[in-house]
C-alpha cells in the first residue's frame, strides 16, 4: 500500500471514531447505504527529490462528509455538530496517526463551509475539509 492511501486510510481511521459518523469505508462505494458517510481521496500536491533516496510528497488530503439531502432543517442539524468535532479529531493528531510526518499547519485546514457535494445517485449536502500534509520517503 502506498503512503498517500495509508494516509487517507488514516484519515478515515479518525474521523470513524467522531461521534455522528455512520460509515467512513476505505474506498467509497458507488451507492452510498446511510449517511453521514465520510471519504477521504488525494487532491493536489507537489512531488519532489530530497535526494537520491527521498521522495517529499506535499500533498492535500480531501475529506468529505456527506448528508442526503432532503429535509434542510434536519440535515443541518446532522450536519452542524460535526463541523467541529471533525476538525478537533483531525487537530489531535498532526502525524494523521503516523500515516505522514506532519499537516503543514502553517498552511492550515481548508475548510469549505457547508456546501452542495453531490455523491451520486443522491443529492447530497456537507463539509469539506482539504488537510495539506508532508510525507517523506
Amino acid at each position: 500500500m502506498g503512503k498517500i492511501q495509508s494516509a487517507c486510510e488514516a484519515v478515515l481511521g479518525i474521523v470513524r471514531g467522531v461521534s455522528g459518523i455512520r460509515t467512513a469505508p476505505d474506498s467509497p462505494p458507488s451507492k452510498m447505504s446511510s449517511y453521514p458517510v465520510a471519504i477521504c481521496y488525494p487532491g493536489p500536491g507537489t512531488f519532489s527529490r530530497d535526494n537520491a533516496s527521498a521522495t517529499r510528497k506535499l500533498t492535500t488530503l480531501v475529506l468529505e462528509v456527506h448528508v442526503a439531502y432532503k429535509d434542510l432543517d434536519r440535515d443541518y442539524r446532522v450536519l452542524l455538530p460535526l463541523a467541529d468535532a471533525v476538525t478537533d479529531a483531525l487537530l489531535a493528531d498532526i502525524t494523521i496517526d503516523g500515516a505522514v510526518d506532519t499537516i503543514l499547519a502553517n498552511d492550515g485546514i481548508g475548510f469549505s463551509g457547508l456546501t452542495t457535494l453531490g455523491y451520486p445517485p443522491d443529492n447530497t449536502i456537507g463539509f469539506r475539509w482539504e488537510i495539506p500534509t508532508k510525507i517523506r520517503e
